[in-house]
């Protein structure tokens, strides 16, 4: 993992972007916890349907140690990351927040339908020939929207949900900057509490801690630059 200082060091045909390799191996680490969890909970899944046994450690299954251990750096990091990124991209001198949002837009919005019309593509056709899918809904105007949208029911891309959250975050951003400091105190909150509604799980409907997640990551920015590094010398 290296620094940006040490980035810029390098002879330039080594890093010729001079982008933050640290960065880049802590997304890679990310996903790979997100991976393992899900690898655990599906696991968990087919010891119980086979009606085997789930294996114990202390009292604690795979799933229960592998979560615990793994859940700020799955999917919040990814929100905290995204709400750092967006409040750098809107303080740069002359950053403005329409191109910003179109730019969020193109790069989330536009893959986050093209997939769930894929995957809608897929159901209808499969249901069509006789296939009994759990996802499947009745097919109507307002059910097809709900599906594409993620509004009301999950997405019929289901594991897109965080894509959904992350899209409506950033169309807040430029708001909950301007709460400033103030914004701690919300996040915080919507980060420790229980989810509003409590079968919000279903991902039918954005969750509240993704927002506190993302506006963490906008307030790191509040912090003096050199903080980090004399604490952490050698990052």
């Amino acid at each position: 993992m290296m620094t940006p200082a040490a980035v810029a060091a390098e002879p330039a045909s080594s890093a010729p972007t001079g982008r933050d390799r640290s960065i880049d191996v802590a997304r890679m680490v990310a996903a790979g916890l997100i991976v393992a969890y899900h690898a655990a909970t599906y696991h968990a899944a087919m010891l119980q349907s086979t009606g085997r046994p789930i294996p114990e450690y202390g009292g604690h299954t795979p799933l229960d140690i592998i979560g615990t251990i793994s859940f700020w750096g799955r999917v919040p990091f990814f929100f905290f990351l995204s709400g750092c990124f967006a409040a750098r991209s809107l303080s740069k001198p002359g950053a403005s927040t329409t191109v910003f949002l179109q730019k969020r837009f193109e790069l989330l919005g536009l893959p986050y339908l093209f997939w769930n019309l894929v995957a809608f593509a897929m159901v209808w056709f499969a249901t069509r020939h006789g296939a009994a899918l759990q996802t499947a809904r009745e097919f109507t105007p307002l059910t097809i929207l709900e599906q594409l949208t993620g509004f009301g029911i999950s997405p019929v891309n289901s594991p897109l949900w965080f894509i959904r959250d992350l899209l409506l975050a950033s169309c807040l951003a430029p708001l909950m900057l301007r709460a400033g400091k103030w914004l701690l105190f919300p996040c915080l909150a919507l980060i420790l509490f229980e989810e509003v509604p409590p079968d919000s799980a279903r991902m039918a409907w954005p969750l509240a801690s993704s927002f506190g997640y993302f506006g963490l990551g906008l307030l790191l920015n509040l912090i003096p630059a050199g903080t980090f590094r004399r604490f952490f010398p050698h990052p």
